[in-house]
C-alpha cells in the first residue's frame, strides 16, 4: 500500500491552509486512534499502524469546504486568516456541495488510491465491511471534539446542536460507533472513560 510519509501529511496542511483547530483536531485523532491500534495489535489484530496514523492526520483535511459560517461561534472561536479564507474559497468553488471525505478522494486517488477510498469511506454508515482502520479512525474521530478527548454523548450533543440538519446521519453514525467502542472495549479490556487519562488530553 502506497501512503503519504508522516512530513508529507504535515506539509499537506501547510499546502491547503488548514486553520490550526482543524490541525489540532487531526494531531488528537491520529494519537488516539494509534494508541487504539497499537493495543490492538498487542491482542493478536493485525492493524496497519501507517495506515491508521496517515488515515486519521488526513480525514478533515479538507472540512473547510462544509463549513457554512466563517465567524466565530460558541463551539469555535478559531478567526480565519486571509489565506485560510482565499483557499476555502478555492476550494468551496472547485469542489461546490462536497464531502471533506470526498474532497480528499479526488486529490488523493491517483496517488494513494487505498487511503483516498479511505478517506470517503470511513464515516459512511452505509458502508459495509469497513476495515480495521477505517473503523479504529472513525471512532477515534468520534471520541475528539476539537483537540479533547470526550465522550461519544458528549461528542453527539455537540453535532446535533450544531448541524441539527444531520440528526438522522449523526444517529446512525452513534449506533455504529457504539458497537464498535463495546467490541473494543471486550478485546482491548478498556473502559471508555479510561480512554483520555491513557491517551493524555494536554
Amino acid at each position: 500500500m502506497d501512503l503519504p510519509t508522516e512530513e508529507q501529511c504535515l506539509q499537506y496542511f501547510e499546502e491547503f491552509k488548514v486553520p490550526r483547530n482543524i490541525k489540532a483536531h487531526c494531531l488528537k485523532v491520529r494519537d488516539v486512534a494509534v494508541f487504539l491500534a497499537r493495543k490492538l495489535n498487542q491482542t493478536g489484530e493485525n492493524v496497519n499502524l501507517d495506515f491508521v496514523s496517515r488515515l486519521s492526520l488526513l480525514h478533515d483535511l479538507f472540512k473547510v469546504v462544509t463549513i457554512t459560517s466563517i465567524e466565530p461561534n460558541k463551539f469555535h472561536q478559531h478567526i480565519f486568516s486571509e489565506e485560510e479564507l482565499q483557499m476555502r474559497k478555492e476550494l468551496v468553488e472547485k469542489y461546490p456541495g462536497m464531502h471533506e471525505g470526498e474532497v480528499s478522494h479526488i486529490i488523493f486517488k491517483k496517488d494513494y488510491p487505498q487511503l483516498a477510498i479511505a478517506l470517503k469511506d470511513m464515516s459512511d454508515p452505509e458502508k459495509e465491511d469497513k476495515s480495521w482502520e477505517e473503523q479504529i479512525v472513525h471512532y477515534a474521530d468520534g471520541r475528539v471534539f476539537q483537540n479533547r478527548i470526550v465522550t461519544l454523548p458528549e461528542r453527539f450533543s455537540y453535532l446535533v446542536e450544531a448541524y441539527p440538519d444531520k440528526i438522522a446521519l449523526f444517529e446512525k453514525n452513534g449506533i455504529e460507533l457504539h458497537d464498535f467502542e463495546n467490541k473494543v472495549k471486550e478485546i482491548i479490556n478498556l473502559q471508555p472513560e479510561q480512554l483520555a487519562n491513557m491517551v493524555g488530553n494536554g
